[in-house]
């Protein structure tokens, strides 16, 4: 966004208002801008209209302190009688992403763009019997010393939206989990369980 200046109140020495972002959306297509037409060939072709483009605007304006309606206005100061009563100091960035980080949510929830592929393997790979991923005199990626009583959980590469906000795993990622060892034995009780028909051939 350029440098902006606005002098909302030239001719008052008590202004009363909210000031901040006004946020509009649009979706934007080759007959409102001719460069989305196709130019896969290194031309405009404009028989072949190109993929259309979400586009976000942001506008310095004030409201009135009494005004919340908030749907597309992100507040950066309140000024009550001329005197400055609150001072969005953080990053303006942090708060349009957090506004569309909750919209993102709202419409959609979590969900995943690149699905995470995970396994589960052993910690210790004692070169004999055990085919772990880290053998004896190596410590795990969580810094801990790998031994029969530990598994990996293995996370590959993905993405996803989480929160609204997305979560972008470009490496592997190496967990360390401790296997459940505690049994306990339970009788006299039942335990339920569908059965289908079978069929054998």
């Amino acid at each position: 966004m350029p440098s902006v200046f606005n002098n909302f109140e030239p001719y008052s020495i008590n202004p009363s208002y909210r000031v901040g972002f006004d946020i509009s959306e649009e979706i934007i297509n080759s007959n409102d801008d001719p460069s989305l037409y196709d130019n896969a060939k290194g031309f405009t072709n404009f028989a072949a209209p190109g993929a259309d483009r979400f586009k976000i605007s942001v506008k310095l304006s004030k409201k009135a302190l009494t005004d919340y309606e908030d749907t597309n206005f992100v507040e950066l100061m309140r000024v009550d009688q001329g005197a400055v009563k609150k001072l969005q100091d953080t990053s303006t960035y942090n708060e349009i992403k957090k506004y569309f980080a909750k919209r993102t949510y709202d419409e959609s929830g979590d969900y995943s763009v690149e699905p995470f592929r995970v396994s589960i393997e052993e910690a210790l790979n004692d070169e004999i019997s055990s085919d772990g991923l880290f053998t004896e005199d190596r410590l795990t990626d969580d810094g801990n010393e790998p031994d029969e009583d530990l598994m990996c959980v293995k996370i590959f590469p993905g993405r996803a939206y989480v929160k609204g906000y997305d979560v972008d795993i470009s490496g592997t990622t190496v967990l360390d989990v401790e296997k459940p060892r505690d049994t306990q034995s339970v009788q006299g009780i039942s335990v339920p369980f569908e059965m289908r028909k079978f069929d054998k051939s």
